[in-house]
C-alpha cells in the first residue's frame, strides 16, 4: 500500500537548537545579514545564482524565502549562535515533493564562521527533524562537484554521491556540472 503524502505545516515555525546554534525563523530584520551573505563571491561561489547587489535583492529573498514557507512548499532557517540572534548563515529544505517524501536541502555559511564545524552541527539538526518530524523519505543535495568542503561535509553525514551531471546548468555564461548526493531515511 503506496503512503500517503506528507502534510506539511511550518505554522508555528520549528526552532531546532544544537548546542551552539539556534535554528530560527529568518526575517526582514536580517536583511543586512543576509545582503552581507548572499552578495559575498566566496559564499555564492559554488551557488549558481546571482549576487545580491543592493540589501532590496536580500529582502526581496527573504520574503520569497517567508512566501514559500506559508505556502508549506519550503522551510529556511536562519543558522545564528546560541548566544547571539545574529544571521550567520541559512539551511533548510526546498523542492519538496509531498508525494515522492523527499526534499532538497541546501545551506550557506558566512566566511567569517567557516572552519568552526558549525555546519556540521547545524546539518544533522536539520535532517533530524526532516526524517523524524516531517516524515521525508529521502533528502538530496545537489553541489558544484569543485566544492570540497560540501561534499565532505555531506559524506560525513551519511550522504551517497549518486550521480553526476555534466553541464546541466547555465549560469553566468557558462555550463556547469552538478553532482547529486542523497540520503535515505533508513540511512539515519
Amino acid at each position: 500500500m503506496p503512503a500517503a503524502p506528507l502534510e506539511l505545516n511550518f505554522d508555528p515555525f520549528p526552532v531546532l537548537t544544537t548546542p551552539r546554534l539556534i535554528l530560527r525563523p529568518i526575517t526582514l530584520d536580517d536583511t543586512a545579514a543576509m545582503y552581507a551573505l548572499r552578495s559575498d563571491k566566496e559564499v555564492m561561489r559554488y551557488i549558481a545564482r546571482p549576487l545580491a547587489l543592493v540589501e532590496a535583492d536580500a529582502a526581496r529573498y527573504i520574503e520569497k524565502l517567508q512566501q514559500h514557507q506559508a505556502a508549506n512548499e519550503g522551510v529556511t532557517w536562519g543558522i545564528a549562535h546560541a548566544a547571539n540572534p545574529r544571521l550567520i548563515g541559512t539551511i533548510g529544505f526546498w523542492q519538496i515533493s509531498p508525494e515522492d517524501r523527499h526534499a532538497e536541502i541546501g545551506y550557506a555559511l558566512a566566511r567569517e564562521h567557516w572552519g568552526q564545524g558549525l555546519m556540521q552541527e547545524a546539518l544533522p539538526a536539520v535532517l533530524a527533524h526532516g526524517f523524524d518530524a516531517l516524515k521525508l523519505h529521502r533528502v538530496e543535495a545537489v553541489v558544484a562537484p569543485r566544492n570540497l568542503p560540501s561534499i565532505q561535509l555531506l559524506l560525513r553525514n551519511g550522504f551517497e554521491q549518486e550521480g553526476l551531471f555534466r553541464q546541466n546548468c547555465f549560469f553566468a555564461g557558462e555550463f556547469l556540472d552538478s553532482a547529486v548526493f542523497a540520503r535515505l531515511r533508513s540511512s539515519s
